[in-house]
Protein backbone atom coordinates (compact mmCIF):
# COMPACT_ATOMS: atom_id res chain seq x y z
CA UNK A 1 0.00 0.00 0.00
CA UNK A 2 2.95 1.94 0.66
CA UNK A 3 4.21 1.93 -2.72
CA UNK A 4 0.89 3.16 -4.58
CA UNK A 5 0.47 6.55 -5.34
CA UNK A 6 -3.38 6.88 -4.20
CA UNK A 7 -3.31 10.18 -5.33
CA UNK A 8 -5.47 11.45 -8.44
CA UNK A 9 -4.16 15.02 -10.72
CA UNK A 10 -6.37 17.27 -9.06
CA UNK A 11 -9.37 17.97 -11.27
CA UNK A 12 -9.22 22.26 -11.72
CA UNK A 13 -12.57 23.37 -12.32
CA UNK A 14 -13.77 23.30 -15.80
CA UNK A 15 -12.92 26.34 -17.59
CA UNK A 16 -15.67 27.91 -18.88
CA UNK A 17 -15.47 26.90 -22.85
CA UNK A 18 -17.42 28.34 -25.47
CA UNK A 19 -20.06 26.66 -27.02
CA UNK A 20 -18.96 25.98 -31.11
CA UNK A 21 -21.08 28.28 -33.33
CA UNK A 22 -22.36 26.31 -35.68
CA UNK A 23 -22.90 27.64 -39.53
CA UNK A 24 -25.67 29.65 -39.91
CA UNK A 25 -26.58 30.02 -36.29
CA UNK A 26 -27.18 33.92 -35.08
CA UNK A 27 -24.85 34.70 -31.74
CA UNK A 28 -27.28 36.17 -28.95
CA UNK A 29 -25.80 39.17 -28.65
CA UNK A 30 -26.77 39.94 -32.20
CA UNK A 31 -30.19 38.12 -32.10
CA UNK A 32 -31.31 40.83 -28.84
CA UNK A 33 -30.12 43.59 -30.53
CA UNK A 34 -32.17 42.56 -33.76
CA UNK A 35 -35.31 41.62 -31.45
CA UNK A 36 -34.77 45.51 -30.47
CA UNK A 37 -35.23 46.66 -33.24
CA UNK A 38 -38.25 44.52 -34.62
CA UNK A 39 -40.07 45.85 -31.59
CA UNK A 40 -39.35 49.57 -31.94
CA UNK A 41 -40.35 48.69 -36.10
CA UNK A 42 -43.39 47.44 -34.80
CA UNK A 43 -44.78 49.49 -32.04
CA UNK A 44 -43.74 52.32 -34.39
CA UNK A 45 -45.70 50.80 -37.21
CA UNK A 46 -48.76 50.72 -34.65
CA UNK A 47 -48.38 54.37 -34.04
CA UNK A 48 -48.69 54.78 -37.63
CA UNK A 49 -51.74 52.59 -38.18
CA UNK A 50 -53.42 54.78 -35.37
CA UNK A 51 -52.02 57.84 -36.38
CA UNK A 52 -53.89 56.74 -39.95
CA UNK A 53 -56.70 55.74 -38.37
CA UNK A 54 -57.49 58.76 -36.50
CA UNK A 55 -56.87 61.04 -39.89
CA UNK A 56 -58.93 59.33 -41.42
CA UNK A 57 -62.06 59.61 -39.31
CA UNK A 58 -61.15 63.59 -39.04
CA UNK A 59 -61.65 63.54 -42.93
CA UNK A 60 -64.66 61.30 -42.61
CA UNK A 61 -65.74 64.27 -40.21
CA UNK A 62 -64.65 67.15 -42.79
CA UNK A 63 -66.51 65.40 -45.86
CA UNK A 64 -69.97 65.07 -43.60
CA UNK A 65 -69.69 68.32 -42.59
CA UNK A 66 -69.44 69.76 -46.17
CA UNK A 67 -72.38 67.79 -47.09
CA UNK A 68 -74.45 68.98 -44.10
CA UNK A 69 -73.74 72.25 -45.47
CA UNK A 70 -74.13 72.18 -48.62
CA UNK A 71 -77.52 70.34 -47.73
CA UNK A 72 -79.00 67.60 -49.81
CA UNK A 73 -79.07 69.69 -52.97
CA UNK A 74 -76.76 68.14 -55.83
Amino acid sequence: MEGKDKSKPRKDKKEKQEQPVLPGAIPVDLMASNMDVLRKHFANKEDNERLAAEQEQEHIKEILEKIKEKGNTP
